[in-house]
């Protein structure tokens, strides 16, 4: 490849990448304009309709295929779908993250992120007990530390 060709390409690369930044960042701004649940769901409505278009999605598909040969072709494309969903969802979640992690023990139905067994961290709050919680990473965010420190108690997170 000549010079001028392969200088051209970079900038058409560049080109490219920024038209897909700004998009993004229009986006995001759309985001805050709308409540919380709803852009994070229309973010995530998006995404399984937007990230199949992308050129992304033959990389997706060819990694699904090596891990996961045994599954059919149709799995395997819902797999990804959902893949976008999530992708885009998390994308409007660093848009409200302050409401996700705004938990208030005194008026729990207010916020985004639903305790169970608060009883329990009440509990280790009143009796000045310690405690070793072993979780899941269920979602986007690692939340239960947020929660246990909203009711009081110290808190060190230990991630793999």
């Amino acid at each position: 490849m000549n010079r001028t060709l392969l200088r051209a390409w970079k900038y058409t690369a560049r080109l490219q990448h920024w038209l897909v930044a700004q998009l993004t960042f229009a986006m995001l701004r759309f985001a805050r304009l709308l409540p919380a649940r709803r852009a994070i769901e229309l973010a995530a409505t998006l995404g399984q309709h937007l990230g199949p278009l992308s050129g992304r999605q033959k990389l997706v598909l060819d990694n699904l295929r090596l891990a996961f040969p045994e599954k059919p072709e149709a799995e395997r494309q819902a797999i990804a779908r959902r893949m976008w969903r999530n992708l885009f969802r998390l994308g409007a979640e660093y848009v409200f993250l302050e409401q996700l992690v705004d938990f208030d023990t005194e008026h729990p139905e207010r916020g985004m992120i639903e305790v169970k067994g608060a009883e329990i961290f009440e509990r280790l709050r009143d009796e000045n007990a310690s405690c070793i919680f072993f979780t899941g990473h269920t979602g986007n965010f690692e939340l239960l530390p947020v929660c246990a420190a909203a009711y009081g108690l110290e808190v060190t997170a230990l991630f793999r």
